[in-house]
């Protein structure tokens, strides 16, 4: 019997702003939300997009929201860095670098995870693999790509062992993800 509960919920909502003299272009955003849950614990990613003048959509915003028996009790920004991007003269918006599309959970014998996934959509982008405990803290984190470490937190083996995770074998079919298409 597995001891996995995993709710997916896609929750959409949109808005258009639309100013004089744009010659009929629109700035439409969505947020679009993801959860996985593990016993009693509950991670929500929210992700807001924009998809701008020229029609390139862009994730300018992610949050990380912890719940414990239905109720908040930690909120992280996305580790991920958001650079300003220009598309054109008079136009910019900050955006992140790449974005989180994967969320995962872990049972362990000793406690559970949350798992985080994000890459960029080139070869040379930074990838994004992190373990944060049911509590909302960020145990194991590393944002890097072939060349350069951005940000590195704990120790891989150490932590899926605190937690009674076979690090050899974590990434089977017992676990749990949940990814959005954005």
């Amino acid at each position: 019997m597995r001891n996995y509960l995993l709710i997916i919920a896609f929750m959409m909502s949109s808005c258009t702003n639309e100013n004089a003299g744009d010659e009929g272009l629109k700035n439409t955003s969505k947020n679009i939300s993801i959860r996985v849950s593990v016993d009693s614990s509950e991670l929500i990613l929210e992700t807001r997009i924009d998809s701008n003048k020229i029609n390139n959509t862009v994730s300018i915003k992610q949050m990380l929201i912890f719940k414990q028996n239905g109720h908040q009790i930690a909120q992280s920004p996305s580790p991920i860095i958001a650079n300003n991007k220009v598309f054109t003269h008079e136009d910019s918006i900050t955006v992140l670098d790449n974005v989180i599309y994967e969320i995962g959970a872990l049972k362990g014998g000793k406690g559970n995870l949350f798992t985080i996934y994000g890459a960029g959509s080139c070869n040379a982008c930074p990838e994004l693999v992190a373990f944060y405990n049911q509590s909302g803290k960020c145990v194991w984190l590393n944002y890097s790509n072939a060349s350069k470490v951005y940000k590195s937190i704990g120790d891989f083996t150490k932590e899926l062992n605190t937690y009674g995770i076979d690090s050899t074998k974590w990434f089977n079919k017992d676990y749990r993800r949940v990814t959005v298409d954005l």
